[in-house]
This record gives C-alpha cells, structure tokens and sequence, in this order.
C-alpha cells in the first residue's frame, strides 16, 4: 500500500479534531508495511550496499519500496509536526486571550456596592463626569430649587450598621413622599425584620441572591429581580 502526498494531505483535512486519528493509522500502517519488509528481506535488501556484486533486479525493488516506504513515513511526519505547530499556535493565541481576561479582571475596579467581584462592563466609567445635584422646581413652593438627582456607582459611600451585619445609604428623598438607596447584605448576613407602618418598600436586587419573606411568604431573588413590600406589613412572630 502506498499513500501519495496528496493523499495524505487529503487524510489529514478530514481527520478530526483533536488527534488526528486517520492520521496516526496512515503512519501505523507505513510502519508495519516497513516492518515486514525489514524482516522479509532485510539481508537481501543490505547486501547489494556492502557487496561488490551488482543487485539483482529482486533486490533492487525491494530496495526501491523500502526507501518509498521511508519517504511516505516522512511526509508523514511532516504532516503531523504541522499539523501540531497549528495547533499549538491555537493554544498560544487561546493562552493570550485568557491572559488578558485575568489582567482586566486584576486591574477592575471593585463594584459600587462593596462586593470584592470585580465588573468589567464595558460602559464602566462613562458617567465619571455626571453630577448629582440639578435644578428643579419645589412640588411644595413652586420655586427652583437645587435636589440631588442622580447618583453614580463611584459615589457609594454605604455605612455599616452597628452590629456590622449589613450597610446601607439613603440616596433620594421627597419629603415623606418617597425615598430610595443602597442595601448591602454580605454573604450569610441577615437583615432583621422591619414594620413598614405606612410605607411601601420595593427593592431590586443589583448583584448576588437573597431570600427575603414578606409576611407569610418567602421569596429568592437573583440580579435583576425585584420584590415589593407593601404598606401595613407587621413583624412576623
């Protein structure tokens, strides 16, 4: 059996990822080819080379499918020492990209609200130049007035309570309209139970999980979600 160069070149295209498996057979099959002709005729094949007697016309061809023996292994070779320089300048270039993942996520800033995972959204720094405060008209006076209106990850400033259980701060505020801010809840914290009297609450969860019950139902929540709790809730027993 003989293997042409381009029939080698075809093997290796439609081999598999991975290790090439046709490839490897072409090469096992080269080599136990080589093989039985070795122990064949391997005296007879020789001895043309160290006699002064010319070599038969038997001999020469054994000689002759030897040496193409010999150069169908090589082109072989070749095949696979290319084959394996692709890939590992696959993995080189596989090696750089996660490479530059780990340094973004090194040099990240620290998420706004105290969590040690660092963000890598690419809108990350668009609103450094955003200030809080605006001018607006008093619902009460009718008159301008100078609120705080928007408020930015990088101003977070929460205050831990004084058991240190979680954090949180007041951002907005209208009067007893309405408010809103921060709540951090570290991981295995709890947050006790508050009677919200006449005030509803709504919170939407910005990053990790909790599990929160309202009343008598109990709730998880993911990033992204958001749960409410209405007016007239009372401390569960």
């Amino acid at each position: 059996m003989h293997f042409s160069g381009a029939e080698l070149v075809k093997a290796f295209k439609n081999a598999p990822e991975g290790p090439k498996s046709r490839i490897f057979q072409l090469f096992d099959d080269l080599d136990q080819q080589f093989m039985r002709k070795v122990h064949k005729g391997c005296q007879r094949c020789l001895e043309p080379f160290t006699s002064d007697r010319p070599p038969s016309r038997q001999e020469s061809s054994v000689s002759g499918e030897l040496l193409q023996l010999c150069d169908q292994k090589l082109k072989v070779v070749d095949i696979r020492i290319a084959a394996l320089a692709h890939e590992l300048e696959e993995l080189k270039a596989q090696r750089s990209v996660i490479e530059d993942e780990k340094s973004q996520c090194a040099n990240a800033q620290p998420s706004a609200l105290g969590s040690k995972v660092a963000t890598l959204n690419p809108e990350d720094g668009w609103d450094d130049d955003t200030p809080s405060i605006a001018t607006v008209l008093d619902f009460d006076s009718g008159q301008l007035v100078e609120r705080r209106v928007a408020w930015t990850a990088k101003m977070a400033n929460l205050r831990p309570v004084p058991n240190n259980s979680w954090s949180f701060e007041k951002i907005f505020g209208d009067g007893d309209f309405v408010a809103a801010g921060h709540l951090l809840i570290p991981p295995n914290g709890l947050k006790p139970s508050k009677a919200t009297k006449d005030n509803t609450y709504i919170f939407y969860v910005v990053e990790g999980a909790v599990k929160v019950k309202v009343h008598d139902t109990c709730l998880v929540l993911a990033p992204g979600g958001t749960f409410l709790v209405p007016r007239g809730m009372l401390i569960p027993d």
